[in-house]
């Protein structure tokens, strides 16, 4: 008997309630009406209600209980979108206004005649709207920027008072308040110290068998070889993704370095006395400005036309920001010129540099794209604060000025909904322009779910950090004193530093201090070299209390393992400028230095100063902070997209200090920036879309994790290094639009790892989940293809052959039945080219080994006519079950309560802001369901504690969704729970003054025989199976709501193990 067979076993009937499975097929044979509705959409943390951690009980006091109480007199800065699409998301329906897309080719002509009349419109609409604003409040407002093109927006000084006043006005779509966010560079003046979150590790379990196994299949990195960086004379990162094969070319495509193709760097701004960013670099190429006019304050005709600002045929354009530095776009902190240049700087022989401690170094530098034109676009001041308004007037200009490419070296801090964060919307715009956008990935790994906001979106490539071949090296040498037979081999690190010594080391962990900390010292400091251990110090406060007392230099030794067991290696140490003498070495190194400098007396060392050396083994290594995934709300969407070198970057900087090494996600992602400029530049045609899957698919990804021992999975690095000759000779290529972006946004019931993305997620794999995807042709050749072997994952078809332009639709299996439930499976799958001069393809791959599809199923309603009825709901699947065991509870009748809810701008700090609720607790209750069914508010949010009155140091579970106001808490009872308090808080601008809502509550005790379904007793895993509900809702009214749950379990003694799920009956 074959476990298929198992299915056709004898059904019997069990008190089972209803839940719906993601993505499933469901149908209604009977009366009932069952439909599919995302109730719990995106939380704060994991994308559903969420039971609070202490930590997050924690947080949510600070943020909601004792937020800043706001003057609401004093004048701020708001964001206020219209109602109305922006040029470039305008698809037509307006009498008189025609879409900008073109309905030949799909693309979008921002610069056509359409776009400007649709332009004109908004702009009327935006008078319009001011107008009325000015009338309801009676005076003028300043106005400080009116955005059309990307997002259909105006940036205004009101106050709190005055939002309250204007929010219900026609025409508003939203108004946020304008925050402060941050560029993407790492924290030099950081210690390693790792974001605290505890919580996110125990279910980021790792299933790495076979992987490297599968990476040799794809002939990639085995033991400590590497690909050798193909022109000697440009080492360092631009060379080691061979960006100057693309810009010698090869028997099928021309050499290019950009020529004719614009980026556009939202930054910081741009040093323009730089020799980066003149009119000729140093290799006698003169660039021509493709557009045949500037931009900016380049533009004569333009009203914000800076004379004094040198622009030239290289740097076409440059806009400031009007709060940032009176709109000046000249850089004052460094980030935007070295991201610049570093994706399409000029070609400078002996580029220099004078590091603080004195160090001198000299290189040859470029960009990856060295002839592309540049425009910038400042939306960050000189202490690292850049206001989403900033940001989103930036990409707004660079729609407007119809650059290729976007680099964004930026983001968010905390996770926000990608699909309703107002930046990530713009890239979206910007995207469907036909921009290719390069996003950092953010730098607050290694803790998995850290990709930053705008980074998180799946029509951004996404770049995390990792190390190149071009190594800043000191060392610790000529060691002398003890015991000779302890000295060790010379100890490198990668600092930069003069040289110092010879002088005598010691050991702080001697004179019992081992972390060097201040004031904690018995002996009199003279000049020694001090090894100290790592702390959560930051390293200005370790040089106040090492050299600050006398010590003539440092070495920080790492510690084993940092953070919730992560363990250090070569992706923690990377070249900082600390201003004075210091080696930063790894825990191998320190445990043998430790053990010399026990032995005997007089010890005394010489440190190095730094040198460029090339070590291919220390290349292709994660950088410890890179972020890293799953993506924060949506784990079935696949985050970081690629890596690229990132570590120890020379490039422009800011005017005083013409260049800099810097490190972090903001130093990755120019380089993909740049190599888009490339391939932008020969394969015109190319969607965005297409350039980001040729990028993806042909990337190498042998790299390792920060200890430069393990492999590292998709989470590190996406699909893998980038290889931009590779991806310019890439024939398979993957598009997709807006609009199935928009569809799959998953609080509107969507599925993002549906999206025909270049890798394939999955956050509910029940021993077997299935992609499809379509790729196309895009070589002018005919192209033969096989897929390769994989333990895990088949391809179908399994060979395939596409003349130019045509597609071919993949489906990916991926079997799991071998990976233990809660282990995340990695694979890449890759499929051979069998067409001479044409690269093989890979596919990524990440998916969860989940018990049930039950815990997804959280959004069912049954809407019904009749107190007694039935439905079926199909596609339910399990693993193995051989004893089907059923835990139900209620249906339970709703109680209803109607109140209002004053506006809201800022979180909960006072009794006004919100409303709450107490309830006994019913012998016997074993699961609370609270919901928000009506409302006019566009953002609700709801909380749940234990107690008679609110209290918010002790949140049990909470459901916080961005731009939702319908929430929903299906939760089991607290222990020994007698009462239970219940929190509304509304947290949007554009609400009325005084909210009404609806909040119905239940709680759920064991079935009294009011709800059977029949089930399978007997289930084979990920074999779908049906449920036929019979339910009994007894004096039911129209217009009544019921709430139920149930449990399934795989044998007796686990009742409960398969998960739980919810259902909520409607009667009409």
């Amino acid at each position: 008997m074959t476990i298929h067979q198992l299915t056709g076993f004898q059904r019997r009937r069990l008190s089972l309630g209803l839940m719906i499975a993601l993505s499933c097929a469901v149908t209604s044979t009977f009366a009932a009406e069952l439909k599919i509705v995302n109730k719990v959409g995106t939380s704060l943390n994991h994308g559903v209600a969420e039971k609070a951690s202490p930590q997050e009980q924690s947080r949510t006091l600070t943020e909601l209980k004792t937020a800043s109480l706001n003057n609401e007199s004093a004048v701020q800065t708001y964001i206020i979108t219209g109602d109305l699409p922006s040029v470039a998301s305008y698809r037509g329906g307006i009498e008189g206004y025609e879409s900008a897309m073109s309905s030949q080719d799909k693309k979008l002509n921002i610069q056509g005649s359409s776009a400007a009349a649709y332009r004109a419109y908004l702009q009327h609409h935006q008078t319009a709207l001011i107008e009325r604003i000015e009338a309801s409040l009676g005076h003028e407002v300043t106005v400080l920027q009116a955005m059309q093109t990307a997002v259909n927006a105006l940036v205004v000084q009101l106050t709190p008072d005055e939002v309250k006043k204007i929010s219900a006005l026609k025409g508003i779509k939203s108004i946020q308040k304008d925050i402060q966010q941050q560029l993407n560079s790492s924290d030099d003046q950081a210690m390693y110290a790792l974001p605290s979150q505890p919580e996110l590790m125990p279910d980021f379990i790792e299933n790495k068998l076979n992987y490297l196994a599968q990476n040799s299949l794809l002939g990639l990195r085995t033991g400590s070889e590497q690909l050798q960086a193909a022109d000697s004379s440009w080492q360092g990162g631009l060379s080691w993704i061979h960006a100057p094969e693309v810009w010698r070319g090869s028997e099928q495509l021309t050499g290019t370095k950009g020529e004719g193709v614009v980026v556009g760097v939202i930054d910081s701004g741009i040093n323009p006395y730089s020799p980066s960013f003149r009119a000729t670099g140093d290799d006698g190429y003169t660039a021509k400005n493709p557009k045949g006019h500037y931009v900016g304050v380049c533009d004569t005709e333009s009203s914000v036309y800076d004379a004094s600002f040198p622009c030239n045929s290289k740097l076409i354009g440059a806009w400031g920001y009007r709060g940032i530095a009176n709109g000046s776009p000249v850089d004052e902190h460094g980030h935007g010129s070295h991201t610049a240049s570093t994706a399409a700087g000029n070609i400078v022989y002996n580029a220099a540099l004078k590091t603080s401690s004195g160090l001198n170094i000299v290189k040859d530098v470029a960009g990856v794209a060295p002839h592309a034109n540049i425009i910038a676009y400042r939306a960050c001041d000189k202490n690292n604060q850049c206001p989403i308004s900033a940001f989103l007037y930036a990409v707004d200009r660079a729609v407007q000025d119809g650059v290729d490419v976007i680099n964004f070296s930026a983001g968010y801090s905390e996770f926000i909904d990608p699909w309703a964060e107002p930046v990530s919307l713009a890239y979206l715009s910007a995207t469907d322009a036909g921009i290719f956008v390069s996003a950092a990935a953010g730098n607050s790994g290694p803790a998995p779910r850290s990709i930053s906001a705008t980074s998180g979106t799946p029509w951004v490539m996404t770049s995390g950090n990792s190390s190149h071949n071009l190594v800043y090296q000191n060392a610790l040498a000529d060691m002398t004193g003890g015991d000779a037979g302890l000295i060790p081999d010379t100890i490198t690190g990668q600092t930069l530093s003069q040289s110092y010594g010879p002088a005598t080391i010691i050991d702080a962990a001697a004179y019992n201090n081992p972390y060097c900390e201040a004031g904690k010292f018995n002996i009199q400091l003279n000049g020694e070299i001090v090894v100290c251990r790592y702390s959560d110090q930051a390293f200005s406060q370790l040089k106040a209390n090492m050299i600050g007392q006398g010590a003539g230099a440092l070495i920080l030794m790492l510690p084993q393992t940092i953070g919730h067991g992560v363990p250090t290696g070569p992706g923690f140490l990377r070249p900082v400028d600390n201003g004075y003498p210091r080696i930063d070495i790894s825990y191998e190194s320190g445990q043998k230095l430790s053990q010399w400098l026990a032995s005997g007396k007089t010890h005394t060392a010489r440190l190095t100063g730094t040198k460029m050396v090339t070590d291919n083994r220390l290349a292709d290594i994660m950088t410890f902070d890179s972020s890293r995934g799953p993506q924060q709300t949506n784990p079935g969407l696949l985050k970081p997209d690629i890596t690229a070198p990132g570590k120890g970057i020379f490039a422009a900087f800011k005017d005083g200090q013409s260049y800099a090494i810097e490190s972090g996600t903001s130093m990755a992602a120019p380089h993909v920036t740049g190599a888009g400029a490339l391939i932008r530049s020969l394969h015109p045609d190319w969607s965005p879309m297409q350039i980001k899957s040729a990028m993806m698919t042909t990337a190498y990804t042998g790299l390792l994790k920060e200890d430069g021992k393990r492999a590292a999975t998709p989470f590190d690095m996406g699909a893998g290094r980038i290889d931009v000759d590779k991806a310019a000779h890439a024939a398979l290529v993957l598009d997709e639009n807006a609009r199935d972006f928009i569809q799959a946004d998953p609080n509107r019931g969507g599925d993002p790892s549906a999206l025909n993305l270049a890798s394939l997620a999955q956050k509910t794999c029940v021993v077997n989940c299935q992609w499809t995807r379509t790729v196309t042709n895009g070589r002018e050749m005919t192209t033969v293809w096989t897929a390769m072997p994989n333990p895990y994952v088949t391809v179908e078809p399994a060979a395939f052959a596409l003349n130019p332009g045509e597609s071919q639709t993949l489906t990916f299996t991926a079997n799991l039945y071998n990976t233990n439930v809660g282990q995340w499976q990695f694979a890449q799958v890759g499929i051979k080219s069998l067409t001479p001069g044409v690269p093989d393809v890979h596919f990524p791959v990440a998916a969860l080994s989940a018990i049930s599809n039950l815990n997804q199923m959280r959004g069912v309603e049954i809407t019904t006519k009749q107190s007694v009825d039935q439905a079926t709901l199909k596609g339910l699947k399990t693993v193995d079950v051989s004893n089907m065991q059923v835990k139900t509870l209620g249906p339970a009748k709703a109680t209803a309560i109607d109140s209002v809810l004053p506006f809201s701008e800022d979180y909960l700090n006072s009794v006004t802001r919100y409303r709450y609720f107490t309830f006994d607790v019913p012998e016997g209750a074993q699961r609370f369901v609270a919901e928000i069914t009506k409302t006019e508010s566009k953002d609700l949010d709801l909380f749940v504690g234990v107690g008679e009155q609110a209290d918010f140091n002790h949140v049990y579970y909470y459901a916080r969704n961005a731009n939702r106001a319908l929430e929903y808490i299906n939760m089991p009872m607290p222990d020994h729970a007698k009462k239970l308090w219940v929190a509304v808080q509304n947290y949007r601008y554009n609400d009325p003054q005084m909210i009404h809502f609806r909040l119905q509550t239940a709680f759920l005790s064991p079935s009294a025989g009011n709800l059977t379904v029949s089930v399978p007793s007997f289930v084979a895993g990920g074999v779908p199976f049906d449920a036929d509900i019979d339910f009994s809702l007894p004096d039911s009214q129209s217009g009544d709501r019921y709430y139920g749950a149930f449990s399934l379990g795989t044998d007796a003694a686990h009742p409960d193990n398969l998960g739980t799920s919810f259902i909520d009956f409607i009667r009409q």
